[in-house]
């Protein structure tokens, strides 16, 4: 394997890394989104409730 190659193989797994560990905070925001929802549909005096 050339060096230029060797280059690209490193440059590419590190955008794919790049790309996975975006993909992976968008899914931990939406299923935050969907807790913080749930909570609120329950309304605030069952969320004072589980803070206290």
């Amino acid at each position: 394997m050339s060096i230029d190659q060797a280059r690209m193989a490193f440059l590419t797994h590190s955008l794919v890394q790049l790309a996975t560990d975006q993909y992976n905070r968008s899914l931990e925001m939406a299923a935050i989104q969907e807790m913080r929802r749930k909570l609120a549909i329950k309304g605030s005096a069952e969320v004072e409730t589980v803070e206290a």
